[in-house]
């Protein structure tokens, strides 16, 4: 039997990234509007998920979750990525 991939869409993309929104995984502001400020392993419902988490935890945590839901991408390539992307978004800019 094969692995089916979750279904999704891309958020955003560019030479070194790509953000995916998966299916039953809706990111939202408070309001109700769509995000696409955040991944969803740390934004939900207009808040920080884990608003104490460091930037290396919520690359680990975001790895862990991308590597899960997406078969083709390991968990180090998820990590090594994140690693060059996460610390470009407003969260974490200083």
């Amino acid at each position: 039997m094969a692995i089916e991939s979750p279904k999704y869409r891309t958020v955003h993309k560019d030479k070194k990234f790509e953000i995916r929104e998966y299916e039953g995984y809706i990111l939202a502001e408070a309001d109700g509007s769509k995000s696409e400020r955040y991944c969803a392993y740390c934004y939900k419902d207009g808040e920080f998920i884990q608003p104490d988490a460091t930037l290396e935890q919520m690359i680990d945590i975001s790895a862990k979750g991308w590597s899960s839901q997406d078969p083709s991408v390991t968990y180090d390539q998820a990590k090594a990525q994140l690693g060059n992307f996460l610390p470009h978004l407003e969260r974490w800019r200083k």
